[in-house]
């Protein structure tokens, strides 16, 4: 390409950044404005189609030549220019068109995401005290806006810059914790379950079951069963996140900078693990020192390898590794730096930082006085005076003082006061003096199954995320004080490339890196690019379409029904207005066909549609194969997307005359407009069933 033409392209791009533009029908105003300057400049002639989508810009260039300008935000970006660097993506490099500092004008849009579903208490009151005590910072980089699941998503404070606005809303949030830790529960739950099929001896655990967890049956089932309802549980609350956060991404302006703070305890990529290890009768997870945080601390080799857990062993179900994948993926593709805030180290009671503080003499030890506590509260216990034998319970662990010689009865204490405290359901506490228990005596697992039900190394799925999106685990860390400042901080250090890409928008993720000139490491930015809406956007709406009706962002109208010979006829309404209604505009066009199983399992066909897609030469209505999906499931709801604009709706499938419908779905249209799909029982959220399927689980039915 002649410098000349290269030169007049980024000053177009640059032009088009500055340039006001209305929030609705923007798409339209950039593609005039983009053929306005490229006629004048004698860039290229034809009649040039234009594009939004998030970081993207599809302006066509005209004629034959189709590149799309594609955005990335890179740390370390001091002394970088535009000739010293390169762009590879799919291991092809392409041009660089600019390499910017965005100035005061193009502030940052954060998101800080409370995930209670797969959170702890004590997590998120350390990440809402920690982001409270910076909110000054946070609101310079831009506006800020807080989420908070339970389980749906909902905003708590809509993005502003108001410091005093956001310090109050983390303070409520760090005064009210609650959080959910459903995947701790649900394995405590299916581990006393498991125990109770072949009890041991003196088996006395207790407390509430998880609402997820599976009713019982024979033991591998019921495993089995859970391990699958976990990768269920974290692929739903994937694509809650995913829906949202590329929704607020349509609403941002062309390479604006985003960033996720995501608090969130985390999830096992290979949950089925614990659960094998619990039918072989071991404890399911090794225990940590007192004081520590979880089962085992991941290695950092780990950290960024979600792979591990995509598919399961011979008869078990496949872990959460290809979920995690595809969000990473997908974040670091729509310019998400994910900060993920990882839980703290739990605090040890005062009379534990007394006793490391003080001489160990004997005389604190009182080994008669603690037993006689212990035997009180046991009788108080059996009686049902659960606050009186909390106090007891802790009155004989003092007693006991952390003495060597009474080790195994201060555990027994600690044990038995986390069983009474799971009863009055404070499990927070519970599985605080659980884990100290086991600690101290590992044996109790038999008697406590519940006890060791822990994550083994939740961290991992965190870390992925933040690599993939050239973003950072932050961890409340002795050893590493000031995380959470370096981590806002990496954000004011970084600068937006452009580079561009031939051809039309495919949907979908290409895997690129940025090194300079002659460098062989790769500089930290996002690891994946987008051509496009992915596959992986469309499939997380379709799920949630089906489950809960969330049908926010669908601005197309669409109508489908079930035809003959396995068919489905979609028909796309374009709009009076906008893009579609642009004679010059040309739509590259993908559907989404959802098909539901007998037991809720859901099967996924894409398919882009063009000319040979028409149905019967009928403008805008396309015939879609639905043959080959899995035996017993029937097309529910299908969604078309115009990959150059961004612009989606959907529909419930009508079913022929005498046909029953698909289970779990309305009959009723679901255009944009038009009467959501209302989910049926089988597809609320959390599963209370023997052999629940994995939240929106593709089984092979080709593409």
């Amino acid at each position: 390409m002649a410098p000349g033409l290269l030169r007049e392209r980024v000053m177009i791009v640059r032009a088009l950044r500055s340039a006001p533009r209305p929030r609705r029908h923007r798409l339209a105003v950039t593609a005039a404005a983009l053929a306005a300057a490229l006629v004048l400049a004698g860039a290229l002639a034809g009649s040039p189609a234009a594009a939004r989508q998030g970081e993207e810009r599809d302006p066509g260039f005209g004629g034959r030549e189709r590149v799309t300008a594609v955005d990335l935000v890179v740390e370390s970006g001091r002394g970088l220019e535009a000739g010293g660097l390169e762009v590879t993506e799919d291991g092809r490099p392409l041009p660089v068109v600019a390499v910017e500092r965005p100035g005061e004008g193009e502030p940052w849009r954060l998101v800080v995401w409370f995930e209670l579903p797969l959170a702890e208490a004590e997590g998120v009151r350390w990440a809402a005290d920690a982001l409270a005590a910076r909110a000054a910072d946070l609101v310079e980089l831009g506006a800020v806006e807080i989420v908070v699941t339970d389980p749906e998503p909902r905003t708590v404070l809509p993005p502003g810059r108001d410091a005093e606005a956001l310090a109050r809303a983390l303070a409520g949030i760090a005064e009210d914790a609650r959080a959910g830790d459903e995947l701790v529960r649900l394995r405590r739950a299916v581990a006393r379950e498991l125990a109770a099929g072949a009890p041991a001896a003196g088996a006395v655990d207790g407390g509430d079951a998880a609402p997820g967890a599976p009713a019982g049956g024979e033991p591998a089932a019921l495993a089995r069963s859970a391990a699958a309802e976990e990768a269920r549980f974290v692929a739903e609350r994937a694509d809650a996140l995913i829906v949202r956060l590329v929704e607020i991404a349509a609403e941002s302006e062309i390479g604006a900078r985003r960033a996720l703070l995501l608090v969130a305890s985390g999830w096992d990529l290979e949950p089925a693990a614990f659960y094998r290890a619990r039918l072989a009768g071991g404890a399911g997870a090794a225990v940590e020192p007192a004081g520590g945080r979880r089962a085992r601390r991941e290695p950092e080799a780990e950290a960024g390898s979600p792979a591990a857990g995509g598919a399961g062993e011979a008869g078990w179900p496949p872990g959460t590794g290809t979920t995690t994948e595809a969000l990473a993926r997908t974040l670091a593709a729509y310019g998400w730096v994910t900060l993920a805030l990882a839980p703290p180290v739990p605090e040890e009671p005062e009379w534990h930082l007394r006793r490391r503080a003080e001489v160990a003499l004997d005389h604190l030890h009182r080994p008669d006085a603690g037993e006689a506590y212990l035997g009180l509260g046991q009788a108080l216990a059996a009686q049902g005076e659960l606050e009186r034998a909390v106090e007891v319970y802790r009155d004989a662990i003092h007693a006991f003082y952390d003495h060597p010689a009474s080790a195994a009865r201060q555990a027994l204490a600690e044990a038995e006061l986390g069983d009474v405290l799971a009863r009055l359901a404070r499990h927070e506490e519970a599985e605080r003096w659980w884990r100290k228990a086991l600690a101290r005596d590992p044996a109790l697992a038999a008697r406590y199954p519940g006890a060791a039900a822990a994550l083994a190394a939740p961290r991992a799925p965190l870390a992925a995320l933040a690599e993939a999106t050239a973003g950072r685990l932050v961890r409340d860390d002795p050893e590493r004080p000031g995380a959470l400042e370096a981590a806002l901080a990496s954000l004011e250090d970084r600068v937006r490339i452009t580079y561009q890409r031939p051809g039309p928008p495919d949907g979908g993720l290409h895997p690129v890196a940025v090194r300079r000139t002659g460098g062989e490491r790769p500089l930290p930015a996002p690891a994946w690019a987008r051509a496009g809406t992915p596959e992986t956007v469309a499939a997380a709406r379709l799920r949630r379409l089906l489950a809960t009706g969330d049908a926010a962002g669908a601005t197309l109208a669409v109508t489908a029904g079930a035809g003959p010979a396995a068919a489905v006829t979609v028909r796309l309404v374009p709009p009076a207005d906008g893009p579609l209604a642009d004679p010059d505009h040309q739509p590259v066009l993908r559907a989404s066909l959802a098909a539901l199983g007998p037991d809720g399992e859901t099967a996924l066909r894409h398919r882009n549609l063009g000319p040979a897609s028409l149905a019967a030469g009928e403008p805008w209505s396309y015939r879609f194969d639905a043959a080959g999906f899995p035996p017993g499931h029937e097309p529910a709801a299908v969604l078309v997307e115009d990959l150059a604009t961004g612009l989606w709706g959907f529909a419930v499938v009508q079913r022929r005359a005498g046909a029953s419908n698909a289970p779990g779905v309305s009959r009723a249209s679901a255009g944009a407009g038009e009467e959501r799909p209302r989910p049926g029982p089988a597809l609320h959220s959390p599963r209370a069933s023997a052999g629940p399927a994995p939240y929106g689980a593709v089984a092979a039915a080709g593409s």
